[in-house]
């Protein structure tokens, strides 16, 4: 049977020979509809209701990942696997790829621009891995402007901070830490393992610095190897480069 609707969204008929049914609505397009199984079509003429249009202007939600709670343009241009389970939060994962991203997460313009494998694993944050990319980063992780414009491998390891890791690029860092402004435009290995403190490595570059360190302002502007091995302070090396400074103070 060949359909098509009037003025007043009215329904006229026409048989043929097939067994099953074409809708043709105004626009042109072609609905499909099959009356071999007998089941009722939803748009009869008998009861006189029109037939149900949708608005070119409708917003649909994207439909790209998992998502488990919710949110406000979750997703956005993104493909991957796993992404965002029992996660909420406004504008997650925007122009993303990755594998299992975002696992347990709340929070605020998380992932934007972002690519990486098990990235943000029970985290919650605001503004957290702006133009990042990485492998396993910030798992179990909470705090605000976390990994901005980073790239790395394992960063921040069950960390908990405000503005960790600027502009960084580096490999193990942050493992176990928590402070305020923590590694701002920095590049390194194994940086801050098991940290804690304020202001720590700004501007810094090397390897192993700051290993079960706690401090104020520690490496300000410093590049060195093993600096700060198990040690607390403040002010500790402003401006400073060296290999294997302040062991065990």
């Amino acid at each position: 049977m060949e359909q098509t609707y009037d003025t007043r969204d009215d329904m006229k008929q026409t048989s043929n020979t097939r067994g099953d049914m074409e809708l043709t609505s105004d626009s042109g397009d072609d609905m499909e509809q099959t009356s071999d199984t007998g089941e009722d079509i939803e748009q009869s003429s008998d009861t006189g209701e029109n037939i149900e249009k949708t608005s070119d202007t409708e917003v649909k939600p994207n439909k790209c990942g998992v998502c488990g709670d919710g949110g406000i343009f979750n997703m956005i241009n993104c493909r991957g696997i796993f992404n965002m389970i029992n996660c909420r939060g406004i504008f997650n994962m925007v122009n993303c790829r990755g594998i299992f991203n975002m696992i347990n997460c709340r929070g605020i313009f998380n992932m934007v621009n972002c690519r990486g494998i098990f990235n943000m694993i029970k985290c919650r944050g605001i503004f957290n891995m702006e133009n990042c990319r990485g492998i396993f980063n910030m798992i179990n992780c909470r705090g605000i402007f976390n990994m901005v414009n980073c790239r790395g491998i394992f960063n921040m390891i069950n960390c908990r901070g405000i503005f960790n890791m600027v502009n960084c690029r580096g490999i193990f860092n942050m493992i176990k830490c928590r402070g305020i402004f923590n590694m701002v435009n920095c590049r390194g290995i194994f940086n801050m393992i098991n940290c804690r403190g304020i202001f720590n490595m700004v501007n810094c570059r090397g390897i192993f610095n700051m290993i079960k360190c706690r401090g104020i302002f520690n490496m300000v502007n410093c590049r060195g190897i093993f600096n700060m091995i198990n040690c607390r302070g403040i002010f500790n090396m402003i401006n400073c480069e060296g290999i294997f400074n302040m062991s065990k103070l």
